[in-house]
C-alpha cells in the first residue's frame, strides 16, 4: 500500500528528530549568570543533551552576557565552546543543537570594558593555553580565595607543577604580614586580577597586575632566602595546587620573566 505524500514527510521528520536526539547525546551544557534556566534546560533534554555543572563535564557554556564568574572564566579557560542563549532558541526551532559558529556569545559593552576579545580568547585557548603549567600560590584572604582561583587556574591547564619553571604570588593586602614577607623575601606580588583578567583575555604577562609598594611594606626578615618559611606562622603560602612543592624549590621571575 502506498503512503501518501503527508505520511511520508510525517516520517522524515520523525526520523529527522530521532537522528538530532541520538547527535545531540554528545552535548553537555552548563549555564552560569541566568536566573531561570528552566525553559532552556527543556530544550536541552527534548534536543537530547544533558545540563551539567561543571566545567570539566561540559562542552558548551551557556549565558547572556559575559560574566566574570568561575563557570565562565573555567569554561574559557578549558577552551569549551561560549554560546548565547540565541544557540538554544535556533536549536529548538530546528529539531537539533545548530552549528556553534553563528552563536557565539557577543557582548561589545563588556569586550570593551575589559579590553579584550571573546573571539580571540576563545581561539587562544583552543591554540595554546598560557597559564599551563604554570606554578601559582595564593595568600588565605585573596577575592576570589584561593579554592575559586585554584579552579580556575586547573581549568587554565596550571595544574602539572612539576613541569613548571615559573611560580606566581597571587596576594591580598589584606594578608598584610604575609605580603611583607614575602616581599622581602624577593618574591613580585600580583593582585588577582592577575588571574580574572589573564583568563579572560587568555594571556599572560607577569608585568600584569603587580601590588603596589604600598601594599607590600618592607620588614626585616629572617628568612629572606626562603619564601616557603616566609610567613609569620612559619607556613608557606597557600599553594594552589596540593602537590606544589612550596615556592622557595621553584625559581622566582620577576616582572619581566
Amino acid at each position: 500500500v502506498a503512503s501518501s505524500p503527508a505520511a511520508v514527510s510525517q516520517l522524515d521528520r520523525a526520523a529527522a528528530t530521532a537522528a538530532g536526539r541520538a547527535d545531540g547525546s554528545r552535548f553537555r551544557i552548563m549555564f552560569t549568570g541566568i536566573a531561570d534556566t528552566a525553559d532552556y534546560e527543556m530544550v536541552v533534554a527534548t534536543l537530547g543533551g544533558q545540563c551539567v555543572q561543571s566545567w570539566a563535564e561540559c562542552t558548551h557554556l551557556v549565558t547572556d552576557k559575559i560574566r566574570r564568574t568561575i563557570k565562565f572564566l573555567s569554561a574559557l579557560a578549558a577552551g569549551k565552546h561560549i554560546m548565547s542563549t540565541k544557540w538554544l532558541d535556533a536549536s529548538l526551532k530546528s529539531g537539533a543543537f545548530a552549528p556553534e559558529t553563528r552563536y557565539i556569545l557577543k557582548d561589545t559593552a563588556a569586550e570593551k570594558l575589559y579590553g579584550f576579545s571573546l573571539k580571540d580568547s576563545i581561539a587562544r585557548a583552543a591554540a595554546a593555553r598560557p597559564f599551563a603549567g604554570l606554578s601559582v600560590y595564593a595568600t588565605p584572604n585573596t577575592k576570589p580565595s584561593p579554592d575559586n582561583l585554584a579552579e580556575m587556574l586547573e581549568a587554565a591547564g596550571a595544574k602539572k607543577p612539576s613541569a613548571a619553571d615559573t611560580v606566581v604570588v597571587i596576594a591580598s593586602p589584606d594578608d598584610r604580614d604575609l605580603c611583607a614577607s614575602l616581599g622581602a623575601a624577593g618574591w613580585p606580588l600580583h593582585s588577582t586580577e592577575f588571574v580574572l583578567a589573564g583568563l579572560l583575555r587568555q594571556h599572560l604577562d607577569l608585568a600584569e597586575h603587580l601590588l603596589p609598594a604600598d601594599d607590600r611594606p618592607a620588614i626585616k626578615s629572617e628568612n629572606v632566602g626562603n619564601p616557603a618559611t616566609a610567613a609569620t606562622a612559619g607556613s608557606p603560602p597557600q599553594a594552589l595546587s596540593s602537590t606544589t612543592p612550596a615556592p622557595s624549590q621553584r625559581r622566582r621571575r620577576g616582572a619581566h620573566g
